[in-house]
């Protein structure tokens, strides 16, 4: 009777022992799983500043284009006025 209880209760031990061990496997397991996942959001957000920076600077060459462009043509229109005005003078 003894050697079957000490049996028993070595048998016990070792389903203890692995249940903690397949405990431990699955706990470091998820622990990965959420590194990789907070990995994966922190490039996600770090990609979506990105973007939002490179969005940022084109629409900001964009408006310092538009703006060159809507001053060239001021100049222009303004040198044909005095060229007219001149023209106008000269005439008189």
């Amino acid at each position: 009777m003894e050697r079957r209880k000490m049996g028993k209760d070595v048998l016990d031990l070792k389903r203890q022992q692995e249940e903690e061990k397949t405990k431990r496997l699955l706990k470091e397991r998820n622990r990965e799983k959420a590194e990789g996942k907070a990995a994966r959001e922190r490039v996600r957000q770090q990609i979506a500043l990105d973007r939002a920076d490179r969005a940022a600077r084109y629409a900001k060459t964009q408006e310092e284009e538009k703006s060159t462009k809507q001053s060239l043509l001021q100049a222009q229109q303004a040198e044909q006025d005095a060229r007219k005005e001149a023209f106008v003078r000269e005439r008189r």
